[in-house]
């Protein structure tokens, strides 16, 4: 199954924030349990001075290699 249009531009995204170093860990809190979850975003300036993070990818917080097996 190929990559999605979507997933390739938040990648992009991501690769651009990193490089750029407009990139961040965040800890947030997810809505249905609370619970805290570690985020990638990219720090986007916005034009009153304050920062918009926007969220690209989560962590594991398990083995990812127990988890996922590539799609060929």
């Amino acid at each position: 199954m190929p990559l999605s249009a979507g997933d390739r531009a938040n990648f992009d995204t991501l690769l651009r924030a990193v490089c750029a170093g407009d990139a961040a860990l965040v800890a947030f809190a997810t809505l249905g349990s609370g619970e805290s979850v570690s985020v990638i975003c990219a720090v986007q300036p916005t034009s009153g001075g304050e920062v918009e993070l926007v969220p690209l990818a989560q962590l594991f917080r398990e083995n990812p290699y127990e988890l996922l097996q590539p799609l060929n």
